[in-house]
């Protein structure tokens, strides 16, 4: 009997790097609900300040890791200072309200902090990722998320 037989598809950088930008996106959103509301559920958005539901429900507002810069560059993607919880009206609609972000995070760290920060973003990176580096990014922040939300639930 001749039969066919599929190769396993070959790992793209591009689904590596969606997978952690998820494992990422996912911690940001449960530590800033956390610390700015104190549960797991909800968020006070870094930029407008409205509460927002953690995780996506069908035709609400819902809270996303928002970038203080724009341009997504390797040297700031995965920057844990630089992403907090925005709301998707701040971060799709209004653009990230980069303005605001800004001082948000010029009174948060400083000036000086924040402009480095923005060079940082702008400079070529020295390499590229590797799907290694990207399957252990994503693995770090699998295990982040796995201690917040257990040591949260233990100290309820």
């Amino acid at each position: 009997m001749s039969g066919f037989f599929f190769m396993p598809r070959k790992r793209t950088i591009k689904s590596a790097k969606k997978g952690a930008w998820d494992a990422f996106s996912k911690y940001i959103r449960l530590r800033d609900s956390i610390a700015t509301t104190g549960t797991m559920d909800t968020c006070i958005c870094i930029t407008c300040k409205d509460i927002v539901p953690t995780k996506f429900h069908a035709g609400f507002n819902t809270l996303q890791a928002g970038h203080a810069i724009a341009g997504r560059s390797k040297n700031i993607l995965f920057d844990e200072d630089l992403v907090y919880g925005q709301c998707q009206a701040c971060n799709c609609i209004h653009g990230g309200r980069l303005s605001e972000y800004a001082i948000i995070m010029i009174d948060k760290f400083g000036k000086e902090w924040f402009e480095d920060k923005c060079f940082i973003s702008r400079k070529p990176a020295d390499t590229k990722w590797t799907i290694d580096d990207l399957d252990e990014i994503k693995k770090t922040y699998k295990q982040k998320y796995k201690e917040l939300a257990d040591e949260f639930t233990a100290n309820r």
